[in-house]
């Protein structure tokens, strides 16, 4: 709490933000036997949580979907007081680091209104549940209520907390000399043009590794990275084209635009040299 209050300046120690609740929530609508699946999940969430789950039912009749009005769906518990601190103890200290490959949680998952959704693709991840009587793989949002009005001021708490964010884009801003990631082709081929560019120094392919990985070589500015700042654009569920003409300038042409073409990836100021377009990855500034 002083952490907070120093940090956002509040007068009153009633003004720091705090927990309200947490709301476990699953859909089973899309199973084939939704009762028993239905049974199924709100079991796996009475074990979760300690609490027995409710049914959730749909609000209207949707004939494409083969949905009623008032027919259940799906669960959700709401936790508050101590069960919901003894849940998110549990969630951030045990269930979290056992995800495979596990790098941080999303710092996009704020509404605008202080809460935080994260999304648990299946339920092994805690230690209560026994993989060998897993019946099926439920996944479930996991929604944090709190009373801050801003999202930074909810990021603030949970990171007070011990949320562990991912901040991709802070570290590599604030990165050291040297960074490494995970190997790919496009990965190569971006750290290609960050170096034509001017925003990294150089980059390798280091092999000593269980795993390939890229080290690039941070380029230093007056002690800070020449990157300040970097956005990803075009994802897997929603993919975002460009022509040669709509590639977008970036900070009034202080950044730049990375592109994935039928030429290869390409800076934006390439591809509308070269009057083509593509897949619009990203922007670096």
């Amino acid at each position: 709490m002083p952490a907070l209050q120093q940090q956002h300046g509040y007068k009153n120690v009633h003004q720091v933000p705090k927990v309200e609740k947490v709301v476990i929530n699953t859909s089973v609508g899309s199973q084939s036997d939704v009762k028993q699946a239905l049974d199924d999940a709100k079991s796996e969430l009475a074990l979760i949580t300690g609490q027995r789950a409710a049914e959730t039912r749909a609000k209207k009749s949707i004939s494409n979907f083969k949905l009623r009005k008032d027919q259940a769906i799906g669960a959700k518990v709401t936790l508050r007081g101590e069960r919901m601190y003894e849940f998110l103890e549990r969630l951030i200290k045990a269930a979290l680091p056992r995800i495979r490959d596990f790098r941080g949680v999303s710092p996009r998952g704020f509404d605008g209104h202080g809460n935080y959704t994260l999304g648990v693709s299946d339920q092994s991840i805690f230690p209560e549940v026994e993989l060998d009587k897993i019946k099926r793989n439920i996944g479930f949002d996991v929604t944090i209520v709190t009373t801050a009005r801003t999202n930074a001021e909810a990021k603030s708490l949970l990171s007070e907390m011990g949320m562990p964010f991912s901040d991709r884009a802070k570290k590599l801003a604030t990165a050291s000399p040297e960074l490494f990631v995970p190997y790919s082709k496009i990965k190569a081929e971006i750290a290609r043009i960050l170096k034509e560019e001017g925003y990294i120094t150089d980059y390798e392919l280091d092999r000593t590794a269980a795993h390939p990985r890229i080290k690039i070589t941070n380029k230093l500015v007056n002690r800070s990275c020449a990157i300040t700042g970097l956005k990803r654009v075009s994802r897997p569920g929603l993919r975002r084209y460009v022509g040669a003409q709509e590639v977008p300038r970036v900070l009034g042409g202080m950044g730049i635009a990375i592109l994935s073409t039928p030429r290869g990836v390409l800076s934006g100021r390439e591809a509308k040299k070269q009057n083509v377009g593509g897949e619009l990855l990203a922007y670096v500034w």
